[in-house]
């Protein structure tokens, strides 16, 4: 099958599985994992491919992954790296490419509304044994987009320390375009 250039894809699994032509920056994982930051801030110019590693990692380090996507890659050479995190951790991917609004009331819907669908992403929390009843409630109203101001500016940290008690692992926590609201 001849690979096409996917002119604006930024999903890694999409240019992979629909064989597009890809740049291999896996090792960029090793590195990043090697350097032990707590948080990494990474700033580039427009279209450097930013949105495309953050996917990359995402679909890395997520639990459940499909470990074939990174098959015949950089990161596929380093065994003991992809043994003890590939597919380890769970994993809050935010984007808030498009929260472009004149008002605080259409921008405050839209993060809410992106919180709601990340929090739904990760249905497993709905029934998860580790959680008590306060995060069950907390689960509901952020899977809902029922939230208020004050909700929503803990939601990161809630969702964070409740897939924590689910999985007993810390997340991995990412965010794009967070300068864009």
């Amino acid at each position: 099958m001849a690979r096409v250039v996917g002119i604006g894809k930024q999903s890694f699994e999409k240019i992979i599985k629909e064989n597009c032509f890809y740049v291999d920056k896996t090792g960029f994982i090793k590195e990043w994992w090697d350097n032990k930051d707590d948080v990494t801030l990474i700033t580039r110019p427009r279209r450097f491919g930013k949105t495309l590693n953050m996917s990359m990692l995402k679909y890395f380090f997520e639990i459940g992954t499909d470990s074939a996507l990174f098959d015949g890659l950089a990161i596929s050479r380093e065994k003991e790296l992809c043994d003890r995190h590939m597919g380890k951790y769970p994993v809050i991917f935010l984007t808030f490419k498009d929260v472009k609004f004149n008002t605080w009331e259409e921008t405050f819907s839209a993060v809410r509304d992106i919180f709601a669908k990340e929090t739904q992403r990760h249905e497993e929390l709905r029934t998860s044994d580790r959680c008590d009843e306060y995060d069950e409630r907390k689960y509901a109203r952020l899977a809902e987009g029922n939230v208020t101001e004050v909700e929503l500016s803990s939601a990161l940290a809630d969702l964070s320390a409740m897939l924590h008690k689910h999985y007993g692992i810390a997340p991995v926590i990412i965010i794009d375009e967070y300068d864009t609201p």
